[in-house]
């Protein structure tokens, strides 16, 4: 009884977490893109999924306590953020800040060490089917709310309240579902459908972003399986695949101006680069220690408005996800994100090289989506479903090889 509400739940709670339904009702059809930072609803729902997770935690709270012992990076940058109230523009803001963004690690927490890889990918598969299903349904029986007006007009956004929170996670959806066993014919055939589906949502939201994210991450599926291949076969096909890879790189860095037309850019990335020299300017004057956590951007009137002032509109973050950890926890905070990052990206790959499974794979697929995903959006840091599966992917990583994986071997 306990699994099966356990299971439920945290599909729910993924679900939330990536603001899905809730944003857009709340907001409405004019919904922006981070409509849950200071809605008391929000509050109270995440103070009640912190408390579920706790008694979920304390249930098992050796398991939690060793799960947490084995990797301590994720927590000790945690305590730094709640450090940084000593020097930061809001105190008050970043102690709730900080108390929200360890109840979101705390479900990271739960599910890296109550779940296997295997058991995470299909709670992680149900949860991004059931938003694609949810978006085709928000976008047929209600399109003013599915589709985004002014300024992305006709861009599906589905259940979310941007475009590119939908193509971010159908992109997500993509990977999963690839890599995700199949038990059965009718299981497999369900699977390639929501896969289909996704690739739906990430053309009808428009977003460049996720486009390009999908082909780099399909891409480095692909490169993987070739390189597990076996004998003779492998030698013909990296033989003949390295030389396209860097004629295909050679290609797109000589065109550059072409091919970012084709995606209804241009060289700034939608004003992409104006914004990160001016926040450059901004990380300048506090490098070392940051502005205080979650605050930069909350302070009307503050250091921001000189950013939104130099770039002509008023930006919520840096998109750029290591930008803005820089704002908030400084070189120090960056500094202990990078060696848990970096840690946990060489077991990642460690275990997708001696991998017998392709479930086996996703930490490393997962890592390489988040690094690509905070060079455009924010998520380190940040209390969305993309910092709870980074959580999730850490904590996974520090336990035992045997406990990692249990894969089908049906699923090779």
């Amino acid at each position: 009884m306990l699994t099966r509400f356990e299971y439920c739940f945290t599909v729910l709670v993924l679900l939330f977490a990536s603001d899905a339904v809730l944003p857009l009702i709340r907001r409405g059809s004019e919904a922006g893109s981070d409509p849950t930072q200071t809605d008391p609803l929000f509050q109270v729902l995440w103070a009640v999924v912190g408390i579920v997770i706790a008694v979920l935690l304390a249930l098992r709270w050796r398991r939690t306590l060793n799960a947490a012992l084995n990797d301590t990076i994720v927590w000790l940058l945690i305590g730094y953020a709640f450090l940084t109230v000593a020097w930061s523009l809001d105190p008050w803001l970043t102690v709730r800040k900080t108390i929200a963004i360890a109840s979101a690690s705390l479900v990271g927490l739960y599910m890296g060490s109550r779940f296997n890889i295997r058991d995470q990918l299909r709670l992680i598969v149900v949860t991004i089917a059931l938003a694609a299903v949810m978006s085709i349904l928000c976008v047929v029986a209600a399109p003013g709310y599915g589709i985004q007006s002014v300024p992305h007009t006709g861009a599906w956004r589905g259940v979310f309240a941007h475009k590119n929170s939908l193509g971010m996670l159908m992109t997500l959806g993509m990977a999963s579902m690839i890599l995700v066993p199949a038990r059965t014919a009718l299981e497999r055939a369900g699977i390639w459908s929501g896969w289909l589906l996704c690739v739906l949502l990430i053309l009808m939201s428009t977003s460049q972003s996720a486009m390009v994210i999908s082909i780099v991450v399909l891409g480095m599926i692909a490169l993987v399986k070739v390189f597990r291949a076996k004998g003779p076969a492998r030698i013909l096909i990296v033989s003949a695949l390295l030389p396209a890879i860097a004629w295909s790189g050679y290609l797109l860095w000589s065109h550059l101006d072409s091919a970012l037309d084709l995606l209804g850019r241009d060289v700034t990335l939608t004003g992409r680069t104006g914004l990160w020299g001016a926040v450059v300017d901004a990380i300048s004057a506090r490098w070392l220690l940051g502005y205080g956590y979650g605050t930069f951007w909350a302070e009307t009137g503050g250091p921001s408005a000189s950013v939104a002032a130099h770039v002509g509109w008023d930006p919520a973050h840096a998109h750029n996800g290591f930008l803005d950890l820089w704002l908030d926890v400084g070189m120090v905070g960056c500094a202990v994100l990078s060696v848990g990052l970096a840690k946990a990206l060489y077991r990642g790959g460690r275990l997708a090289l001696n991998a017998r499974y392709l479930v086996d794979l996703w930490p490393a697929i997962f890592l390489l989506f988040i690094l690509l995903y905070n060079c455009v959006e924010s998520a380190l840091l940040r209390r969305n479903v993309f910092w709870v599966l980074y959580v999730a992917t850490v904590t996974t990583l520090s336990r035992a090889p045997g406990k990692v994986s249990t894969a089908n071997s049906a699923h090779t």
